[in-house]
């Protein structure tokens, strides 16, 4: 079996992360920061050491500014619902996942916000000053992710978090399909809120992922039990805990924490390999006259492509009878298939993990062809 859907998530995960997660289940399995007995104490331990790590990788000011969540589309929430301002407008871009889309339009029709859909350049790059004309008197913040997990798409952060702090404006990174194959530093790039998908690049398991935040004050969205002032009736806003309700997994946190080790130490093998691969399979392509291809950027692991006359579903399903899984359809972002007329087709996507070799990526190419070829057979008969 291929598996090309790594964007969506990876499934070869690295034996540091597997062994983590068992080890949390068999020996960690405590309720963190709830009880002062030993293992309940080296179980919060567990949860410290993952603010750490991500708060050296992604260069926060602090470990209490890493806030742990259930997944990408959460923290993304978090920081979207947690800074609104009725009347106020927002800033993204037509690459933004439905995770954003929707809360925009949730925060459209509750609080009055207006939102403006930036769209990219011939090269398919937002340009900083294509944001700072979309600024208006009432413009409190601008979103953008950083690679597409459409197009694949890198977009120059920055710049865009450049304008953001001479603009005072709150600046929200999607990091979704980035972390794990971009050097992401949070200061210098003046970024105020980073999401982290962890089952994606960083190899962590499902169900995990961050909020990290750096100068921003984001306020709660679910209440209840922190193992913090429960004395008060009242959910305490301080970070981490006041945003961390309910009890958080130790396994997955555990996980996590040695997915972004793995990451942090072979990054540059990581990304070597991944644009090896994604230069490869963009070469290839670009020679099938059949071909309809929606991403350059060789480096990026996120390749899209459509077969002339077929729609997305109908190659994804042709490549799975070969034991090749790729994804098809809309990708969870619809304004990146109006803008580019596939609305009715959606695109085939690649994903590329450190974990894929080129001998699979061989094989998809020999294997495309002979798809095509049955095609264009079928065509003439």
């Amino acid at each position: 079996m291929i598996y090309f859907d790594n964007c969506s998530t990876t499934h070869i995960k690295p034996r540091c992360v597997i062994r983590a997660i068992y080890k949390g289940i068999t020996q960690y399995n405590y309720n963190p920061g709830r009880a002062g007995y030993r293992n309940a104490i080296s179980a919060n331990l567990q949860v410290f050491r993952l603010r750490q790590t991500a708060c050296d990788f992604f260069n926060t000011t602090s470990p209490d500014n890493v806030v742990i969540t259930k997944s990408c589309t959460e923290a993304l929430n978090i920081a979207l619902r947690s800074n609104v301002i009725k009347g106020g407008h927002i800033i993204a871009t037509i690459f933004e996942h439905n995770s954003v889309l929707r809360t925009l339009q949730y925060l459209s029709n509750n609080y009055g916000v207006t939102y403006t859909l930036v769209t990219p350049d011939k090269n398919g790059i937002i340009q900083a000053s294509s944001i700072e004309q979309a600024i208006r008197p009432n413009t409190y913040m601008v979103v953008t992710n950083h690679i597409s997990n459409v197009t694949g798409f890198k977009q120059n952060i920055v710049k865009i978090g450049k304008l953001c702090l001479d603009k005072n404006l709150i600046y929200v990174v999607d990091g979704a399909q980035s972390a794990g194959h971009e050097n992401i530093d949070m200061k210098s790039m003046h970024i105020n809120y980073l999401s982290i998908a962890g089952h994606k690049g960083m190899f962590g398991p499902q169900g995990i992922g961050l909020l990290i935040c750096n100068n921003c004050s984001p306020t709660p969205l679910l209440y209840g039990g922190t193992g913090t002032f429960s004395e008060s009736i009242v959910q305490p806003t301080d970070l981490p805990e006041g945003l961390e309700s309910g009890t958080m997994s130790v396994s997955n946190i555990m996980g996590l924490n040695a997915g972004i080790c793995y990451t942090a130490k072979h990054l540059d093998t990581i990304k070597y390999k991944v644009a090896k691969l994604t230069k490869y399979l963009i070469t290839e392509l670009n020679k099938i006259n059949e071909v309809m291809l929606y991403s350059n950027q060789t480096s990026v692991g996120v390749i899209s492509f459509n077969i002339k006359g077929r729609t997305s579903s109908e190659v994804a399903t042709e490549l799975d009878k070969y034991n090749i899984e790729i994804r098809s359809g809309l990708h969870c972002a619809p304004k990146v298939h109006e803008y580019y007329g596939t609305l009715n087709t959606g695109m085939c996507r690649i994903g590329l993990s450190y974990f894929n070799t080129m001998s699979q990526a061989k094989k998809f190419v020999k294997t495309l062809k002979k798809i095509i070829a049955n095609f264009n057979t079928e065509k003439s008969k």
